[in-house]
């Protein structure tokens, strides 16, 4: 059986498109009233969601 890569965080977060779709969307939020929604937000969601899966053993 191959072994699968693992993909960072780091290497979504440096992806184009990855960046793309974190700088509109923080602008589209920021416009809709909301506050900071760019990569501090993505972290933070990150984290949480790794925490939860390692809660699982995943």
């Amino acid at each position: 059986m191959q072994k699968t890569e693992v993909i960072t965080l780091n290497q979504v977060k440096n992806h184009p498109s990855v960046a793309t779709f974190i700088a509109r969307a923080d602008e589209v939020l920021g416009a809709m009233g909301y506050t900071e929604h760019g990569y501090r937000h993505a972290d933070l969601v990150a984290s949480i969601a790794y925490n939860i899966l390692s809660c699982l053993d995943f």
